[in-house]
Protein backbone atom coordinates (compact mmCIF):
# COMPACT_ATOMS: atom_id res chain seq x y z
CA UNK A 1 0.00 0.00 0.00
CA UNK A 2 1.22 3.49 -0.86
CA UNK A 3 1.97 5.89 1.97
CA UNK A 4 0.15 9.28 1.72
CA UNK A 5 3.43 10.82 2.55
CA UNK A 6 5.54 9.34 0.19
CA UNK A 7 2.69 10.36 -2.45
CA UNK A 8 2.92 14.44 -1.39
CA UNK A 9 6.55 14.05 -1.74
CA UNK A 10 6.25 12.31 -5.12
CA UNK A 11 3.72 14.51 -6.94
CA UNK A 12 5.64 17.87 -6.73
CA UNK A 13 8.21 16.24 -8.95
CA UNK A 14 6.25 14.78 -11.64
CA UNK A 15 6.07 17.07 -14.30
CA UNK A 16 3.03 16.31 -15.63
CA UNK A 17 1.31 17.10 -11.66
CA UNK A 18 2.91 20.36 -11.81
CA UNK A 19 1.56 21.74 -15.11
CA UNK A 20 -1.72 20.54 -14.08
CA UNK A 21 -1.22 22.27 -10.73
CA UNK A 22 -0.15 25.50 -12.46
CA UNK A 23 -2.62 25.50 -15.00
CA UNK A 24 -5.34 25.45 -12.39
CA UNK A 25 -3.56 28.38 -9.82
CA UNK A 26 -6.33 30.97 -11.14
CA UNK A 27 -8.95 28.40 -9.73
CA UNK A 28 -7.07 27.58 -6.54
CA UNK A 29 -6.62 30.73 -5.96
CA UNK A 30 -10.74 32.42 -6.67
CA UNK A 31 -11.51 28.73 -4.26
CA UNK A 32 -9.12 30.35 -1.45
CA UNK A 33 -10.66 33.27 -1.51
CA UNK A 34 -14.61 32.12 -1.63
CA UNK A 35 -14.04 29.86 0.95
CA UNK A 36 -12.03 32.61 3.34
CA UNK A 37 -15.28 35.46 2.29
CA UNK A 38 -17.87 32.42 3.34
CA UNK A 39 -16.53 31.79 6.78
CA UNK A 40 -15.81 35.76 7.12
CA UNK A 41 -19.76 36.61 6.00
CA UNK A 42 -21.02 33.55 8.33
CA UNK A 43 -19.49 35.74 10.98
CA UNK A 44 -17.05 32.28 11.77
CA UNK A 45 -13.73 31.62 13.44
CA UNK A 46 -11.09 28.76 11.50
CA UNK A 47 -11.57 26.76 14.30
CA UNK A 48 -15.09 26.92 14.31
CA UNK A 49 -15.25 25.51 10.54
CA UNK A 50 -12.89 23.29 10.94
CA UNK A 51 -15.10 21.66 14.00
CA UNK A 52 -17.82 21.47 11.48
CA UNK A 53 -15.64 19.87 8.63
CA UNK A 54 -14.21 17.35 11.46
CA UNK A 55 -10.82 18.56 10.83
CA UNK A 56 -8.01 21.20 12.36
CA UNK A 57 -7.49 25.10 12.64
CA UNK A 58 -4.92 24.60 10.54
CA UNK A 59 -6.04 22.92 7.63
CA UNK A 60 -8.69 25.49 7.57
CA UNK A 61 -5.84 27.83 7.50
CA UNK A 62 -3.87 26.08 4.66
CA UNK A 63 -6.83 25.91 2.78
CA UNK A 64 -7.63 29.75 2.79
CA UNK A 65 -4.10 30.71 2.31
CA UNK A 66 -1.96 27.85 0.50
CA UNK A 67 0.61 29.60 -2.31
Amino acid sequence: MTRLADLKAAFPRDPDHRAAHAALALEYGLARKLVAAARAAAGLSQTEVAECMGTQQSEVSRIEGAR
